[in-house]
Protein backbone atom coordinates (compact mmCIF):
# COMPACT_ATOMS: atom_id res chain seq x y z
CA UNK A 1 0.00 0.00 0.00
CA UNK A 2 1.32 3.49 -0.78
CA UNK A 3 0.06 6.64 0.24
CA UNK A 4 1.12 9.86 -1.83
CA UNK A 5 0.40 13.63 -1.22
CA UNK A 6 -1.80 15.61 -3.35
CA UNK A 7 1.69 16.31 -5.57
CA UNK A 8 1.89 12.29 -6.47
CA UNK A 9 4.97 12.16 -4.03
CA UNK A 10 4.80 9.10 -2.26
CA UNK A 11 4.66 9.56 1.73
CA UNK A 12 4.98 5.96 3.17
CA UNK A 13 5.00 2.83 1.73
CA UNK A 14 3.61 -0.84 3.50
CA UNK A 15 4.01 -4.11 1.68
CA UNK A 16 1.81 -7.78 2.74
CA UNK A 17 -1.24 -8.71 3.38
CA UNK A 18 -3.68 -6.27 4.78
CA UNK A 19 -7.32 -6.36 6.26
CA UNK A 20 -8.53 -2.75 5.77
CA UNK A 21 -11.23 -1.28 8.18
CA UNK A 22 -12.82 2.00 7.53
CA UNK A 23 -15.22 4.81 8.31
CA UNK A 24 -16.61 8.47 7.68
CA UNK A 25 -13.05 9.89 8.38
CA UNK A 26 -10.02 7.28 8.21
CA UNK A 27 -8.90 4.23 6.89
CA UNK A 28 -6.84 1.92 9.70
CA UNK A 29 -4.88 -1.25 9.37
CA UNK A 30 -2.52 -3.33 11.84
CA UNK A 31 1.17 -3.65 10.26
CA UNK A 32 3.53 -5.55 11.90
CA UNK A 33 1.49 -5.40 15.36
CA UNK A 34 1.15 -1.50 15.19
CA UNK A 35 -1.98 0.07 14.25
CA UNK A 36 -2.04 2.67 11.18
CA UNK A 37 -4.47 5.19 10.79
CA UNK A 38 -4.48 7.37 7.89
CA UNK A 39 -7.24 10.39 8.36
CA UNK A 40 -8.36 12.51 5.45
CA UNK A 41 -7.10 12.63 1.49
CA UNK A 42 -7.66 10.29 -0.76
CA UNK A 43 -6.61 6.34 -0.47
CA UNK A 44 -6.12 3.57 -3.42
CA UNK A 45 -5.97 -0.14 -2.62
CA UNK A 46 -4.97 -1.80 -5.56
CA UNK A 47 -4.03 -5.37 -5.33
CA UNK A 48 -0.33 -6.67 -7.29
CA UNK A 49 1.59 -9.58 -6.96
CA UNK A 50 5.19 -9.75 -5.81
CA UNK A 51 6.39 -9.42 -9.23
CA UNK A 52 4.29 -6.18 -9.76
CA UNK A 53 5.26 -4.11 -6.91
CA UNK A 54 8.98 -5.10 -6.86
CA UNK A 55 9.02 -3.94 -11.05
CA UNK A 56 6.62 -0.88 -9.60
CA UNK A 57 9.20 -0.05 -7.12
CA UNK A 58 12.55 -0.70 -9.51
CA UNK A 59 11.19 1.85 -11.43
CA UNK A 60 10.29 4.14 -9.25
CA UNK A 61 14.07 4.23 -7.91
CA UNK A 62 15.61 4.46 -11.63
Amino acid sequence: MTVYDEHGDVLQEWHGTFDLDNNDQEIYFDVEGRRVVIQGGIVIVQEETEEEWQARVAQRNG
